[in-house]
């Protein structure tokens, strides 16, 4: 963490004016990073980065990802959590999330993902597979000590509440 530093894409406020188009224009974040000048290039540049990670956690980090990949002309490591790109909504005006995707993969020098099953959505959605690959399965820190609520008495019912997403590729994480 501390020799790493992150640059983030900033968005317009009015942006989201955008919504109502998004039949006809698709994805406006997607969009609004082709429009704009790669931000913080300078310092990127100034930082001098060996390896960038690229996280296409939506469609704007997408684009935002394979734009710089191109512009810096450095190797790259994608981290992939969710196989989302095949969505719906994950299209824009000339171009679409499993196309982009497939391309920034299949120029990355390795690949991280949250499962082995995600790893080979990736191949199959890429063609192939970088040698330099590897599962994370959570990038957040785990307490050391157990949780009591573990240990508490099960009995009758119960529910679980979770917020994200549930495909099969999960369930070896």
């Amino acid at each position: 963490e501390s020799g790493s530093t992150l640059f983030a894409a900033p968005y317009p406020r009015w942006l989201h004016k955008l919504a109502r188009l998004r039949p006809v224009l698709g994805a406006p974040r997607a969009l609004w990073q082709y429009a704009v000048t790669i931000p913080y290039a300078a310092r990127i540049r100034t930082f001098a980065p060996e390896l960038i990670l690229l996280v296409p956690s939506g469609s704007g980090a997408l684009v935002l990802g394979m734009r710089v990949a191109r512009a810096l002309q450095l190797p790259f490591v994608c981290y992939v959590m969710d196989d989302w790109f095949d969505s719906p909504s994950a299209h824009w005006l000339g171009d679409n999330a499993a196309d982009v995707a497939a391309r920034l993969l299949r120029g990355a020098a390795g690949w991280l993902a949250v499962s082995d099953a995600l790893l080979e959505s990736m191949a199959v959605r890429a063609g192939i597979r970088p040698t330099h690959s590897a599962v994370v399965h959570n990038p957040v820190p785990v307490p050391t000590r157990r949780p009591a609520a573990l240990d508490a008495s099960r009995t009758g019912p119960f529910s679980i509440a979770y917020a994200g997403s549930l495909f099969p590729m999960h369930l070896d994480a």
